[in-house]
């Protein structure tokens, strides 16, 4: 067998698949179907929710999805084969703590759907704390906000202001906690958290301006190891895209990983077997074009 067939590979979606629009590139399309196939495997591991990372990849072919970290996990044939929802009393406990910052504005994620306390106070905060902002004119703030409004209310985000009612739904999965503001309330958020229920959670981030939060057993290391263990694939090797604090399990489990240009954090770039270009730049394309030209690309 080809060394560059029966590959599984997992690439994250923000700063890696997609350009800073959240757009998947004619190159990246074209590059991730190729290596589909010849007989490989996709599985697209984000942070983002079930619903979003279906919406955004919807012209790969074929892709597990490995979606909140690893919360949930639909296989290559549409089955959900992990739907883990995290602890309502954690949940409670998690509100409890971010909503001492007035800084600070969050939400929490299903399969489906995302939950926030002001869907407009939220995307105001979104839009402000972003590390491109301060740069920009009153106009591009506005033409920002329109993008980003139009993207959010097409992935279902809901305001809700009792939560308690989506953590009395027996049947409502909380996969992930998402929180973004000022960098100084995101460290102490942080910290709180880390103090109180640090031996219950699992917290990723970024930048230093937001916070992933997952149940303890959750990563998407742990994704890949489930994937492993329970399908039927069996790859020659496993090979990893990403460039966040989400990614660092991950590459730790796969054989081989490749940090992308544009991420900011040392430890990813320090843990990386290569690194490619930016997300803007088709830097996952640029990786898998060289090992559909050249098998022995990974392996030299």
């Amino acid at each position: 067998m080809s060394k560059k067939n029966n590959m599984l590979i997992l690439i994250d979606l923000d700063g890696t698949l997609l350009d800073s629009d959240s757009k998947l590139s004619e190159r990246n399309k074209i590059a991730v179907n190729k290596m589909i196939e010849l007989g490989n495997y996709i599985a697209i591991a984000t942070g983002r929710n079930y619903k979003e990372a279906k919406t955004l990849t919807k012209d790969i072919n074929s892709s597990a999805i490995i979606s909140s970290n690893g919360s949930h996990i639909v296989d290559w044939d549409g089955q959900t084969i992990v739907d883990n929802s995290m602890d309502k009393n954690l949940a409670k406990k998690i509100t409890n703590i971010l909503n001492n910052y007035n800084g600070i504005r969050y939400y929490f994620t299903s399969a489906d759907e995302i939950i926030t306390e002001n869907k407009l106070s939220f995307l105001k905060k979104f839009i402000l704390s972003s590390k491109s902002s301060e740069r920009m004119t009153f106009f591009e703030k506005i033409k920002k906000a329109i993008k980003v409004y139009k993207h959010f209310n097409s992935m279902n985000i809901n305001s809700a202001k009792n939560y308690q009612a989506y953590f009395d739904k027996n049947n409502f999965s909380i996969h992930k906690f998402f929180a973004i503001g000022k960098v100084e309330d995101i460290a102490k958020a942080k910290m709180e958290l880390s103090n109180n229920l640090s031996e219950y959670l699992k917290i990723t981030s970024s930048g230093d301006n937001n916070l992933e939060i997952n149940s303890k057993n959750i990563s998407k290391g742990k994704a890949l190891e489930f994937i492993l263990e329970n399908t039927k694939i069996d790859p020659i090797i496993t090979l990893a895209f990403g460039d966040s604090g989400n990614d660092v399990e991950l590459f730790d489990k796969a054989d081989f990983s490749v940090v992308m240009e544009n991420s900011e954090l040392k430890e990813l770039h320090q843990k990386a077997n290569l690194k490619t270009s930016s997300n803007n730049q088709n830097g996952v394309a640029l990786v898998l074009e060289k090992i559909i030209d050249n098998e022995n690309f990974l392996f030299n």
